[in-house]
């Protein structure tokens, strides 16, 4: 394992893939950029409820039940602000979330990073092989203003980060 996850390799996974057209920064530099980047220092509690799925065995991976779509962690930094990540694991469907911040009655206009695939297996650059589907995935930095009681919508195939 260790061997496979280099930083620059062209097999799939690695964080930059080198092309016939140079080196690509891959979709999984950018999970790692924005967890590094756009995330907070310190961690605090979160509690999610939400759909969940079950799994099956595969090889010597035990089968799991109420997994949950949305992978979610806070945090926050020495400046105040506070920090929430969002793994959605459904690959298909969209997931309304409510949130709610311990402090804030309503929510301010928040900062948005989110970074989404149409698939699982999106590559950015040339395909890797048969099973890649080249794409260009990368950050897209918006902003949301909540009005009364709106769910955040995560896409499927996403990691999203909402800074207040």
């Amino acid at each position: 394992m260790a061997n496979y996850n280099i930083a620059t390799s062209p097999w799939f996974g690695a964080l930059i893939t080198e092309t016939p057209n140079g080196l690509v920064k891959t979709p999984t530099y950018y999970v790692y950029d924005l967890y590094r980047n756009h995330f907070g220092t310190t961690s605090v509690s979160v509690d999610t409820i939400g759909p969940s799925f079950n799994t099956s065995a595969v090889g010597s991976v035990s089968a799991r039940t109420r997994v949950p779509y949305l992978d979610v962690v806070a945090s926050s930094d020495a400046n105040g602000r506070t920090y929430l990540a969002v793994i959605n694991r459904n690959s298909s469907d969209s997931i309304d979330a409510s949130i709610a911040v311990d402090g804030l009655e309503t929510l301010p206009p928040t900062t948005v990073y989110s970074l989404q695939a149409s698939q699982v297996n999106a590559i950015n650059g040339a395909p890797l092989t048969s099973t890649t589907a080249p794409t260009n995935v990368t950050p897209q930095v918006t902003t949301w203003v909540p009005t009364q009681n709106e769910a955040y919508v995560f896409p499927p195939n996403s990691v999203t980060i909402l800074i207040w």
